[in-house]
């Protein structure tokens, strides 16, 4: 055994034949199950220091007008604060907003995807869901998770929301204390078992949750039928590779391209365990949603709903299976209706071929896509009084200049 395994929790499974495929990037990847957020973390620990509630109300005060405008803030705010003032230099605002508007595209199939894929799928991984499970309300918070995720991803590609005082900026860095006081909190818990599952809400699942965002969702709207070009594809992964950098994601475990994070996620598949009971009732919470009566507006919405469920469970079968995964195991039924994919397809593709030949059609079908998002996460929100600010600044911005070289 070496020196790096006797460090990993044992949830890491498949390691040699992970090595083997993908060399020493399998190695760096599981190292960081043991690793947090070291700025946040450290944030987090001052702010125990200081009177209840001061450390907040500094942490608001430099994220809403600048670390400078602070009285004498600790020196683990400044740290903080210097990381997300300074912009890396791959960071490629015009390839951003192309990306933005590439990603709002599928619309109403985006946020089914999203549900599907980067929340479903991922609960098929025991170990990546006990930061939810140890809050003991796996069955009653499934919509409000659904909303606060779909109200991330609105504000996060909207143009320039990752900007400094953008609204996509303050949601991801808001979203990455919280995590750090989550962590701090279930690390002081005797029934953490760090050995096995790893830090909570660790590295290493924040960056596996970034691709299956990013990559995971991509990918299965293109199963669907979506076209993307290389370009927007890898602007696609600049923007979430920023989004993750501001959220507190170690940089060397974000994706540089397209192709990159299609080869990360298949090796994050490979190291994870499989589900347990929690992973069950996380899974079944979610796919209930799609047959709370309220979730569909309108008696002919509402009586669609068990079919839409179905299609949400095919499109995530489908996609487990692109990866080498069987989400059976997880309870997820409605397997046959993995088929519904390509019979997706067949309608989708033609309708993206005009898409790609019409001027313009981009433009509008991001505006198209960006309003449904909107409009859903609208609706969520007033349900279930989520706190995330709606975006101030749309994908589509009547802009049709082409984009600089």
């Amino acid at each position: 055994m070496t020196s790096i395994e006797t460090t990993l929790p044992t949830r890491v499974q498949r390691l040699e034949q992970a090595r083997r495929l993908y060399g020493s990037r399998a190695d760096h990847y599981a190292s960081f199950y043991m690793r947090g957020d070291p700025l946040a973390d450290d944030l987090v620990l001052a702010f125990e220091a200081l009177p209840p509630g001061e450390g907040q109300r500094m942490f608001e005060q430099a994220l809403e007008h600048g670390i400078d405008t602070v009285a004498s803030p600790p020196p683990a705010l400044v740290a903080l604060f210097r990381q997300i003032d300074d912009v890396p230099a791959w960071v490629d605002w015009d390839r951003m907003h192309n990306g933005a508007r590439a990603y709002m595209r599928p619309g109403f199939f985006g946020g089914l995807t999203l549900s599907a894929v980067g929340l479903l799928t991922g609960y098929h991984s025991h170990a990546a869901t006990k930061a939810l499970a140890f809050t003991g309300r796996l069955d009653q918070m499934a919509q409000r998770r659904l909303a606060e995720t779909a109200l991330f991803v609105l504000q996060v590609f909207q143009i320039d929301a990752l900007r400094r005082f953008g609204p996509g900026l303050k949601t991801a860095v808001r979203v990455r204390l919280i995590h750090a006081q989550i962590r701090r909190h279930l690390m002081r818990s005797p029934a953490w078992r760090s050995e096995e599952w790893g830090l909570p809400i660790n590295n290493a699942d924040m960056a596996a949750t970034n691709v299956a965002f990013s990559i995971g969702m991509l990918s299965s709207v293109r199963q669907l039928g979506f076209r993307f070009t290389t370009d927007e594809a890898d602007d696609v992964m600049l923007l979430w590779r920023y989004s993750g950098y501001l959220s507190g994601v170690d940089v060397g475990l974000l994706a540089t391209s397209d192709r990159d994070a299609m080869e990360l996620g298949r090796m994050i598949v490979l190291l994870q365990p499989g589900p347990d009971g929690h992973s069950r009732l996380l899974a079944d919470a979610l796919r209930r949603v799609y047959a709370y009566p309220n979730f569909g507006k309108g008696p002919m919405m509402r009586a669609m709903m068990p079919l839409l469920g179905a299609f949400h469970d095919g499109i995530a079968h489908a996609a487990s299976e692109a990866t080498g995964r069987d989400i059976r195991d997880l309870g997820v039924p409605h397997y046959e209706w993995r088929h519904a994919v390509p019979l997706t397809r067949m309608l989708l593709t033609p309708l993206e071929l005009v898409r790609e030949r019409v001027p313009f059609a981009n433009r509008v079908a991001s505006w198209a896509g960006n309003r449904m998002w909107t409009q859903g996460a609208r609706d969520v929100r007033k349900r279930e009084r989520v706190t995330l600010a709606e975006p101030t600044r749309p994908a589509f911005e009547h802009r049709f200049a082409p984009r600089a070289a």
